[in-house]
């Protein structure tokens, strides 16, 4: 079959081989194309091809991998935004490679790599589990109206994660994310208000009971998980 290599030649069918064998074996593959290991020579577009087949399996290194390529346009057209799709696929599984490239682009200002950043704080994904710090990459992407942030962030007043806990505050947040159409938010503002109507019809078994408070808290919880 005729070489597609860097120095140039026709367009070629990617993964010349038997494409079977596991996604990590596939990665590793991709890997070798790329360096010019492994007794192959070095072909980028080849290694581009093996990256994705694994990638498409969640295997987390091949997702940076592919968005490295995309990025720096190594074997595939240069494309920010599909560099941003795979490495965000990637940090969201805690390769920590793909972490500090969400880190770089939240400074930068990219709103999804800030909620994604307070993700990683906020389930210890390749970083340190760190409510305080998720909540403050979290409030960042919120301003930037991203519903998935506003959403989380309500999470963190009604649990009282990273934050003191703030029905009202959670009401705000929540209500940001459901005017963006978040399902979530939605959902949660439905219950919370729901409880809130049942306590007011029925004072008498309000907030003076703290039976009734524990059962309205845990209602809600659950709705965090």
């Amino acid at each position: 079959m005729v070489s597609s290599r860097e120095s140039g030649g026709p367009r070629i069918e990617p993964l010349r081989e038997d494409a079977a064998g596991t996604a990590e074996e596939q990665c590793q593959k991709g890997k070798d194309y790329f360096h010019g290991k492994g007794g192959v020579e070095r072909d980028t577009k080849e290694a581009v091809a093996w990256y994705r087949k694994a990638a498409e399996q969640e295997q987390a290194d091949a997702q940076y991998s592919l968005g490295m390529c995309y990025e720096k346009g190594e074997g595939v057209e240069q494309d920010n935004k599909e560099a941003k799709t795979w490495c965000l696929k990637a940090a969201k599984q805690g390769h920590e490679e793909a972490v500090a490239w969400c880190r770089r682009a939240a400074e930068q200002g990219d709103a999804d790599a800030q909620f994604e950043l307070g993700q990683c704080y906020a389930n210890g994904r390749g970083v340190e589990k760190d409510a305080k710090e998720a909540v403050a990459w979290y409030r960042k992407a919120a301003a930037q109206d991203s519903a998935d942030a506003q959403h989380m962030l309500g999470v963190c007043y009604i649990a009282g994660k990273g934050v003191e806990k703030d029905v009202s505050q959670c009401l705000t947040w929540f209500k940001k994310a459901a005017k963006q159409g978040h399902a979530g938010a939605q959902f949660k503002i439905g219950v919370i208000t729901e409880i809130a109507n049942e306590n007011e019809e029925n004072p008498e078994v309000g907030r003076t009971q703290t039976a009734k408070n524990q059962r309205d808290e845990y209602q809600v919880r659950k709705l965090l998980h």
